[in-house]
């Protein structure tokens, strides 16, 4: 295989774009009408809400790689917990891999949110998750361009892109 291209991900520029989607959410939970009266259960309901959805977001992301027969290699580097891979993917395969929370879990949170049980539970779900797929995003965004039939080797700090 043949080295064709690499992309670095931008780390500036993922935490101001996640920063600025944060701010976005933030304007429109203003006109849900939701309760953020500071109190314990809410910081609670913050601290359960992250600690699940970065488990369900890398489980995610885990699970459609094994059904692709991959093998995800999961990591944490404080403060990013993320997921890897020993060997090269189809390029559409990774960009299935790489949306796969932010499509499945957004729906799933969004569905219990309208349910309207747990709703500023599920909306810090909806909002967590979303930030947490920024840079999932960028690298699609990255590889839509790319040749079909590549390949793709994350490299925990972007990714390669190899020709067979």
């Amino acid at each position: 295989m043949e080295k064709i291209s690499s992309y670095d991900l931008p780390r500036t520029r993922v935490y101001i774009t996640a920063i600025a989607i944060g701010g976005i959410f933030g304007i429109v939970n203003t006109t849900l009408d939701l309760d953020f009266t500071p109190k314990a259960g809410l910081f609670l309901q913050l601290v359960i809400a992250i600690v699940s959805v970065v488990v369900l977001h890398e489980g995610a992301h885990g699970l459609l790689a094994v059904f692709f027969g991959h093998k995800p290699i999961f990591g944490i580097k404080p403060p990013l917990v993320y997921i890897t891979f020993a060997d090269k993917i189809p390029r559409g395969q990774f960009i299935a891999i790489s949306l796969a929370p932010l499509v499945f879990l957004d729906f799933i949170f969004g569905l219990m949110y309208l349910s309207g049980v747990l709703k500023l539970f599920f909306n810090f779900c909806i909002t967590i998750n979303t930030l947490g797929a920024t840079g999932d995003v960028w690298i699609t965004a990255k590889l839509i361009g790319v040749d079909r039939g590549t390949f793709i080797q994350d490299t925990k700090t972007g990714v390669e892109v190899w020709r067979a």
